[in-house]
């Protein structure tokens, strides 16, 4: 982006996963083109983790935990996810008793990430899927 005048303008390159991106992005794009005509986003929606130096971009949006890098992230809100199960579901499946018996259950999942990490002292939890395709926005 260029700073030679006041007004800002350049051609950022931005990936966002799709579930943030309709809920938290979309919603302001109209306004943010009409103030700022002179910036050309080039902005990516996809649930993949790619590689952000390779591909060339300036600013990528990630939700959860990132692996160890060098490169560098603010945190930007904070994150709360639940586990959860409709009665159907505990119905037909069981309730798990315990956090081990979720291995055993399947899951939804909003991303590529098959572990769980949970806060505190538990284990990583190895999540199990029958589904043919992730969810993310869906959910």
């Amino acid at each position: 982006m260029s700073r030679r005048n006041t007004t800002p303008r350049g051609q950022p390159k931005i990936t966002a996963p799709t579930c943030f991106s309709r809920l938290h992005i979309a919603p302001y794009l109209a306004d943010f083109v009409a103030k700022y005509p002179e910036i050309d986003l080039d902005f990516q929606i996809t649930d993949n983790m790619i590689d952000i130096i390779r591909d060339g971009f300036d600013l990528a949006i990630r939700i959860g935990e990132l692996e160890d890098s060098s490169l560098v992230a603010k945190k930007l809100a904070p994150e709360t996810r639940v586990m959860c199960a409709t009665p159907g579901y505990i119905k037909a499946h069981g309730a798990p008793q315990s956090l081990a018996e979720l291995e055993g259950h399947n899951c939804l999942s909003a991303g590529e990430q098959d572990v769980w990490r949970l806060q505190g002292s538990y284990p990583q939890i190895l999540v199990m899927r029958d589904f043919r395709r992730r969810f993310g926005f869906h959910l």
